[in-house]
């Protein structure tokens, strides 16, 4: 039988300095063929490439439609397949473009073509603006574009502006349920009044997000589904966001430090560790790459209310305190899978000290990888106890659901107050994505009473 974690490893620097010993040869590197291949399929903008990888992608999300009948050979739906499969090929093809190029330009006038054909002229315009502001655009269609824009402006006039615009202003945090704590269930939440059914209990902005899937039709940063207007990265071609807003703050949080090998980071690093590392990579920022801040950081283990669920105007330093000290269940790990844990953090820890160095000036050293795979151990046990994943239907990728029949996981995410609620079978609360704003949006199943027990179903 396997002995307790504890028995060998008694911290997280203990584990570390562990494994680094014993399994060096593992950890030197990753190989000659995974850094060529994380530049060519996430880091190489190049427009021969956009264009090989546009004609030859594959689409999960939309199978190509079999002809209905003889009479009607492309039913609506199946045109409606057709044209969305045409469009997550082209912010495949946008991802790949080289910046400030003519075929960025035509996929950004291509799209607004789309946009327009499906009704979404506000956002046919917004493609239109993308198109002019590389100021590079062929003579031949800038008459095409005029007359496009015109006709979009002329039919979307009176119509009520697209919520695009407005995800620049953040949710505001809310919450009907209080942290209790016993020895037998641990900290969970209780409702602080009787609750109808469908009435919200609690609505929370998560501190760190992943998308698991839709990377081409939802934004990196607030999970929203808005495939007609994602904006690339651009510095790597596997992140898209829906504003320049989420795309400046996903840079301040973290993408500055993942942007460089996020490519070996999702081809070696399950979701939850890619989600850990996130969290770990958000730490690294708010301590401007200083390790004695995060070590001070980190080691705060208290005064934190639990009460209050995270807004976007949350103290960040707060707010990474309070996912900090989430339970881990550190003393129910074996040996072998803290030892996974230990060499994975090693490992990406050797990927992060260049980028450390590079940004902030400091010495990428020993010390420095020792300190951070030391808090990637501790944020990556986090992330596999804490973690909730945001369902979507299978037949619709922009209809996200609390129901887990005929759908899948496309995010997850790590919350502070909506960490607390327990698991049941038999729920009382579910919890989806609020479309709109990116916020995570948690709502009772049926009445209920005063000072009861809140649970969800984690799987």
């Amino acid at each position: 039988m396997e002995q307790s974690a504890n028995s060998f490893y008694y911290s997280d620097e203990s584990l570390v300095k562990h494994v680094h010993r014993f399994a060096p040869h593992v950890l030197d590197s990753y190989g000659f063929i995974t850094p060529i291949v994380n530049f060519l399929f996430c880091r190489l903008k190049n427009n021969v490439w956009a264009q090989i990888s546009y004609e030859h992608m594959e689409v999960e999300n939309y199978p190509y439609p079999v002809p209905s009948t003889t009479d009607d050979p492309v039913n609506l739906d199946d045109r409606y397949r057709l044209m969305m499969r045409h469009l997550e090929r082209l912010n495949q093809k946008i991802a790949y473009t080289e910046p400030g190029t003519e075929q960025l330009v035509e996929a950004f006038i291509e799209r607004a073509l789309l946009s327009y054909t499906f009704g979404e002229d506000w956002i046919a315009m917004f493609n239109l603006k993308l198109a002019i502001t590389i100021d590079c655009i062929p003579v031949t269609l800038v008459d095409s574009v005029k007359e496009l824009y015109l006709e979009a402006y002329g039919r979307a006039k009176g119509m009520f502006y697209p919520s695009i615009g407005n995800r620049i202003n953040p949710p505001l945090c809310y919450s009907e349920a209080y942290m209790a704590e016993n020895p037998l269930s641990g900290r969970h939440l209780l409702a602080r009044r009787s609750l109808s059914r469908g009435e919200l209990v609690t609505r929370e902005w998560p501190f760190v997000r992943l998308l698991t899937a839709d990377n081409l039709l939802r934004c990196d940063y607030c999970l929203v589904y808005l495939p007609f207007a994602l904006i690339p990265c651009g510095g790597c071609s596997q992140a898209l966001y829906c504003t320049l807003t989420c795309c400046m703050r996903a840079f301040e949080e973290y993408h500055a430090l993942e942007c460089s090998f996020i490519g070996i980071l999702r081809s070696h690093y399950t979701f939850l560790e890619q989600l850990g590392a996130r969290l770990t990579l958000r730490a690294i920022r708010l301590c401007n790459g200083s390790m004695e801040q995060l070590g001070v950081l980190s080691a705060n283990r208290g005064g934190y209310n639990y009460n209050v669920p995270l807004g976007f105007n949350s103290d960040p330093r707060m707010a990474y305190g309070m996912i900090n000290n989430l339970s881990t269940n550190r003393n129910r790990l074996k040996a072998r899978g803290l030892f996974r844990d230990g060499a994975k953090a090693i490992g990406l820890a050797k990927l992060l000290g260049p980028e450390i160095e590079r940004i902030y000036q400091t010495k990428n050293d020993y010390t420095l990888q020792m300190v951070v795979a030391e808090h990637l151990v501790h944020h990556l046990q986090i992330a596999r106890v804490n973690t909730l994943y945001l369902w979507r239907s299978v037949e619709d990728p922009e209809q996200a659901t609390n129901c887990r029949t005929n759908s899948k996981p496309f995010a997850a995410v790590l919350l502070a107050n909506g960490s607390l609620f327990n698991h049941s079978c038999v729920p009382n609360v579910h919890y989806t994505l609020e479309p709109s704003t990116g916020a995570i949006l948690f709502a009772a199943n049926n009445d209920i009473p005063r000072n009861t027990m809140l649970n969800i179903n984690y799987w």
